[in-house]
């Protein structure tokens, strides 16, 4: 205990920090569960932002299809009666003002009528691809109840707003006549992210990544934990027809995960000092109060033991009170137990000494322990019977015969016996029988009877 006396209050202050510590683990895991679903419900809002925006954007340019497509001159191009309409309206300065890229004229069957492709930088039309144009038609064809179509396709790997509405005359509220498709090039991504922050691009989906059209909204964005302190969002875009065609991709910042870890970290530094602190108050005060008073309370219980004299216990310690009491409790019903038994012993040795029968207990190796009066006038020459082997009181001849049978009265026989004491001039009928006691510790008591009866002739001669 003087060595070891440290470890109970180490102990603990350990289990104090170990506690604490599972219970600061458990708090940053829920932490950083709520705010990483705080985070993905912000990164599908700004999925839903990015789409909202380009739908915005689209609808700006179905504005401008409006407009085309109503024009008397563009009914009767398409008819094919006004052939000026394509060197007059569909030329280079309408494509730059516009900020326009394809441009298609329809007839009714669906056949082309006209359609040109702008290209930057080198000022002059092209045709469109006959991918784009089967692309155009297909669209046209979903939306024939409908009238019209916008929002954004993917043509050549490159992403763009589309609309497509039915070409009418709108002072003589003639049928439609044909189709009008424009297309234009997404806005810059620098202008995109002030709508949407941390928008870093817009990329196509390639065809062999196209699924069937299935629009889940858990599937419209999807999160990839990019470090501790950012995700990486990908919206699905569509087009007109439900495909996936393009991805957005949207760098969140997740500054208040990264200001919790930090305040998180403080409060582990907090508690790691509060457990030092406990620790320390708690190795002193049991060293005061609890060490040093219970060494004092075992080098006197080891006094006494060593001495064999009881003495109560007087120790002044709040916190010890109970041990002393309890401890002084137990030294006076073991001074109690002493004194009965002694007082029994005293009374047993009384009633053995007045028996006529002659009285021994032994200890297991045949060591006289007690021998009543009876036996003591017997062997009366001799100084002492303590100590002295049973079977050694005996005659030569038959001392091993004895010795045998207390044996076996050690282990649990009843031997009976008669053996002749020639130099006394008598015999002895000798009972072995062991003391089932707790206390008795394998002694065995020996019950002898003198008698001359029955003495075989010449045995005393």
């Amino acid at each position: 205990m003087g060595k070891n006396w440290w470890k109970m209050p180490l102990g603990f202050a350990l289990m104090f920090v170990v506690l604490s510590g599972m219970l600061f683990l458990a708090l940053m895991e829920y932490a950083d569960r709520a705010l990483f679903r705080l985070e993905v419900q912000e990164a599908r809002g700004r999925g839903a932002e990015l789409r909202g925006f380009l739908d915005y954007q689209a609808a700006q340019l179905d504005l401008l299809c409006i407009d085309w497509a109503n024009w008397d001159q563009a009914y009767r191009f398409v008819l094919g009666g006004e052939l000026s309409f394509e060197e007059e309206n569909l030329n280079l300065m309408s494509f730059e003002n516009a900020n326009l890229s394809h441009a298609a004229f329809f007839t009714k069957g669906l056949s082309v009528r006209w359609h040109g492709r702008y290209i930057r930088g080198t000022k002059w039309l092209a045709g469109c691809s006959g991918e784009e144009i089967s692309l155009f038609k297909e669209l046209l064809a979903r939306s024939y109840k409908t009238g019209y179509s916008r929002g954004i396709v993917s043509l050549d790997n490159q992403i763009y707003l589309m609309a497509a509405r039915q070409i009418r005359d709108s002072d003589s509220k003639l049928p439609m006549a044909g189709w009008l498709v424009l297309t234009r090039p997404l806005p810059e991504v620098k202008e995109m992210r002030g709508v949407v922050p941390g928008l870093i691009e817009i990329s196509p989906i390639p065809r062999a990544r196209e699924r069937s059209p299935h629009r889940d909204p858990k599937d419209a964005v999807s999160i990839v934990p990019i470090s501790s302190s950012s995700l990486d969002i990908a919206a699905l875009l569509w087009d007109p027809l439900g495909n996936p065609v393009a991805e957005g991709h949207i760098r969140v910042d997740r500054w208040i995960a990264r200001e919790v870890r930090e305040l998180m970290g403080r409060v582990l530094l907090g508690v790691a000092l509060l457990g030092l602190g406990m620790c320390t108050g708690l190795i002193m005060w049991h060293r005061t109060h609890i060490s040093e008073p219970l060494q004092g309370v075992y080098e006197k219980v080891a006094q006494m033991t060593a001495s064999g004299n009881l003495e109560m216990l007087s120790l002044e310690s709040g916190e010890l009170e109970g041990i002393v009491k309890a401890m002084n409790s137990l030294i006076s019903h073991a001074k109690g137990v002493e004194r009965r038994a002694a007082m029994e012993a005293g009374r047993t040795r009384d009633i053995l000494d007045g028996m006529d029968l002659m009285v021994a207990l032994c200890s297991p190796d045949g060591t006289i322990s007690f021998a009543n009066r009876a036996m003591a006038s017997l062997f009366r020459d001799l100084p002492s019977l303590t100590g002295t082997r049973f079977w050694d009181l005996m005659d030569h001849q038959d001392r091993e015969r004895v010795r045998e049978q207390f044996l076996a009265a050690g282990e649990g026989k009843r031997p009976l016996l008669r053996v002749h004491l020639r130099s006394r001039r008598t015999s002895l009928v000798i009972n072995m029988s062991p003391i089932k006691s707790p206390k008795a510790k394998g002694e065995v008591m020996v019950l002898c009877r003198a008698t001359t009866a029955s003495l075989p002739p010449g045995v005393f001669a």
